[in-house]
């Protein structure tokens, strides 16, 4: 019930250009990970569900992926190894140690919540991810995809919304004049260029105009933004053999 409100008020907020993602935290987890809920069978894309804490018999550690998500860039997932481990010194999923079950953080994991874990021969605690209650096909199936989306929809925002109103130049067959089309684009192009490509949040973006709009008629302009996220290193496989050179 939670998440289908959570993801209600979201999606309000997004409709008034000032999207949100929210986080829940995994109450009553009594310690039986393979009858979970399987947060992938939903299609809440703009809520995550934590399952682990620093305290026994905990919920979800809220506040502390909160406090990672602050301090990280949008396109950051907050399990990103090379961020350092997280400044606790115990973590629970129920009432049973994290290194104590592996196999139920395995699950916990394949169901779609975040949780914690460790690493061989590394000190400290992680997040194992950054998953939303939603199909892993879906396009924003993680915080961090769904944070990139929701910066350009502000920057989009705050650079349009200053255009309402203004005149628009038409060619002889009543179409938006191809200088005007090329306007719209390098604004929005250079601005999430500056913010965001420049920041290395995402991989790139292009904006395109169609010249054929007939904005006498409609009072409409259609800009049509692509945008290039960065990838993930979810899993890294080293292939690894002996090798003779003399057989070379």
């Amino acid at each position: 019930t939670a998440i289908n409100f959570a993801q209600a008020l979201a999606t309000a907020y997004a409709d008034a250009f000032t999207p949100v993602r929210v986080v829940l935290e995994a109450r009553s987890f009594t310690g039986t990970s393979s009858t979970l809920v399987d947060l992938k069978l939903r299609d809440d894309n703009r809520v995550a569900v934590v399952l682990g804490d620093v305290v026994t018999g905990g919920g979800g550690a809220v506040g502390l992926l909160l406090g990672r998500l602050a301090s990280d860039p949008v396109q950051r997932n907050p399990g990103r190894v090379k961020s350092g481990a997280l400044d606790i010194e115990t973590a629970y999923v129920g009432s049973e140690t994290v290194e104590a079950v592996p196999a139920k953080i395995v699950q916990i994991h394949d169901k779609g919540f975040i949780t914690l874990r460790t690493y061989p021969r590394k000190a400290g605690y992680y997040f194992t991810d950054d998953p939303t209650a939603t199909a892993a096909t879906d396009d924003y199936n993680s915080l961090a995809r769904g944070r990139v989306f929701d910066k350009s929809i502000v920057l989009a925002n705050d650079e349009f919304v200053k255009e309402i109103l203004d005149e628009v130049e038409v060619d002889t067959l009543v179409r938006i004049a191809p200088d005007k089309a090329k306007y719209y684009q390098t604004i929005i192009e250079s601005a999430i260029s500056q913010a965001m490509t420049a920041e290395g949040e995402i991989s790139s973006v292009s904006a395109l105009v169609d010249p054929a709009q007939n904005v006498l008629s409609t009072g409409e302009i259609c800009v049509e933004l692509r945008i290039i996220p960065v990838g993930y290193a979810r899993t890294i496989v080293v292939k690894l053999g002996f090798n003779n050179p003399a057989n070379s």
